[in-house]
């Protein structure tokens, strides 16, 4: 135990150090403090869940240093496009063609509103449920049956599914647009009112998980931006997302309280959030065994050919029982691919994917492309949600947002080296 305190001290200390050093480097906070932010204070959660006897309940084994400095140097890897970036070296944003901010747009509203009747039908009746009638477990259980049974049968709710795939970078093109001197308060606000549909539908099935993910995505991206803004701009969204912040707060509280009573909610939250280090620690490099991508990219693997892929996580923890843990706990997102693919060969894909996104993502002549800035934010969504919880663009819904991304990389770019430009 004592050697293990160590380890999580030392593991602190170097992600305080980190973020010491970056923020006097940089002098403002951006996306990449966010991200180094949670890094550290996942670290510091880490360590009083480890001596909290009530929330750890001996469910972590002694830990090793070494796993700490993988995951470490695996999560720089991966963040080092976002820490490479620096806004203040960016005096021009060259806009894409109109269509891409339409298309996206409006296909994210439009099956965002589809549903709009029922989503608020749903919504009312499930805050209620929470709120008044303390049916938060009731809410849940119903809610996990439904996941637990997605991926049979073709797409039983085609307007969900779409905007699901939609919904982070329906919101990266909200802030987009308000960098635009001219904005589109028609386009803005559609994209606001999905959002927040996003939230508070996921707060009414009793998911705070879903609910946190879009808040938190929200909350980074503003940060990612917020250099861009005039000083008007950044006043308004400080206001609205503090209001957000209690509007969001008081039903999560409350779905916390009714699932673990007052005595056990923070026993709850604190292994919640503070886990994913630990099981790394214990599992993320030993777990006995590989899922051979059937979490990261189970649909990727369908298309090219392969039939015993699991449609859902239950699915998925039948096939592998002989696993020490699996996606029933958080171990970061560098977790799930080592789980995945092994230490080794995940290794070779962290270093990959970082020399590309950096490649792709280097600021020439003091401008950036709308779709350098899409690639940032598809790292800032990992890095933020899987620092964590898992690797947040994994299974069906995550795979189709992957495919939603790279369609919309590939046309930007493409638009733009053929010379179609915004008006």
């Amino acid at each position: 135990m004592e050697l293990s305190n160590i380890y999580l001290i030392l593991y602190m200390f170097i992600w305080f150090v980190t973020f010491f050093y970056y923020q006097r480097r940089r002098s403002i906070i951006d996306g990449g403090s966010i991200v180094l932010s949670l890094y550290l204070v996942c670290s510091v959660l880490s360590y009083l869940l480890f001596n909290d006897e009530e929330a750890c309940q001996s469910r972590f084994n002694e830990l090793e240093l070494f796993p700490f400095i993988y995951l470490y140097f695996m999560l720089m890897l991966a963040t080092s496009p976002l820490l490479n970036f620096d806004s203040r070296k960016v005096s021009l944003i060259l806009k894409p063609d109109d269509r891409v901010i339409y298309i996206v747009s409006s296909v994210f509203i439009l099956f965002t509103l589809i549903s709009f009747p029922e989503a608020v039908k749903h919504i009312q009746e499930g805050i209620t449920m929470i709120m008044v009638d303390d049916a938060v477990n009731d809410v849940y259980s119903e809610n996990q049956e439904v996941a637990g049974s997605v991926g049979h049968g073709g797409l039983s709710n085609i307007t969900t599914v779409i905007s699901g795939a939609f919904k982070f970078i329906g919101i990266f093109i909200l802030f987009f647009l308000l960098t635009y001197e001219k904005k589109n308060k028609w386009i803005i606000g559609g994209l606001a009112l999905s959002v927040l549909l996003s939230i508070f539908s996921a707060i009414a099935s009793g998911s705070r998980g879903d609910a946190i993910n879009v808040a938190l995505v929200v909350f980074a991206t503003y940060f990612l931006f917020r250099h861009f803004y005039s000083d008007t701009i950044n006043k308004w969204c400080k206001y609205i997302g503090l209001l957000m912040a209690v509007l969001i707060l008081i039903p999560i509280v409350t779905i916390t309280l009714g699932r673990f009573g007052e005595d056990n909610s923070m026993s709850s939250v604190l292994y919640y959030a503070g886990q994913e280090n630990l099981y790394f620690n214990n599992y993320g490099l030993d777990d006995n065994g590989i899922r051979y991508g059937d979490r990261t990219v189970p649909l990727f693997k369908r298309l090219i050919g392969f039939s015993d892929v699991p449609h859902n996580y239950v699915e998925r923890r039948e096939m592998y029982p002989d696993l020490k843990v699996n996606d029933e706990v958080f171990y970061t997102f560098v977790g799930d691919f080592t789980i995945d693919y092994g230490p080794i060969l995940a290794v070779v894909i962290f270093v990959f994917c970082s020399v590309l996104f950096n490649s792709k993502t280097r600021i020439q002549e003091n401008a950036i492309h709308f779709h350098q800035l899409l690639l940032l934010h598809f790292i800032l969504c990992v890095c933020v949600l899987g620092s964590i919880w898992l690797f947040v663009f994994s299974d069906l819904g995550g795979n189709l947002q992957i495919i939603v991304y790279i369609l919309v990389y590939l046309y930007s770019k493409y638009a733009e080296e053929i010379g179609l430009k915004s008006e």
